[in-house]
């Protein structure tokens, strides 16, 4: 039995803008850096990459790599442990990743209904 994954041409990001601070969620999506170039320069605040790991999406080390490109203040990571059957993904490696690939980004967890303020970086 032989496993092909096969990465999707294009893939839905929501970028959000709240008052001049931008939010990227990328939902399911494979690394794609040509892609998130031109998003690069909007500068993102807050990076939310899934790290689930299968059917063609970003696992933690894909992630921390966008993580690495973009450059936000604060990187989340989300899409994991949803369904087991599917893939757990790697919360702490994401963490440990990014503190390797891109030591200048604030990489976090947020529990359940945890809040997070976030300020506009200076211009």
């Amino acid at each position: 039995m032989s496993t092909q994954i096969t990465l999707i041409p294009t893939a839905l990001s929501l970028l959000l803008d709240f008052g001049g601070i931008h939010v990227l969620y990328t939902g399911d999506t494979s690394w794609r850096p040509d892609l998130l170039k031109p998003l690069v320069g909007l500068g993102i605040d807050v990076l939310l990459p899934c790290i689930n790991g299968v059917f063609g999406n970003m696992n933690h080390i894909d992630a921390s790599m966008m993580v690495q490109q973009a450059a936000p203040q604060i990187a989340i990571p989300c899409h994991y442990w949803t369904f087991a059957e599917q893939g757990a993904g790697d919360p702490g490696g994401f963490l440990n990743a990014c503190r390797n690939i891109a030591p200048d980004v604030k990489a976090m967890l947020l529990k359940p209904g945890e809040g997070l303020t976030v300020t506009r970086r200076n211009s």
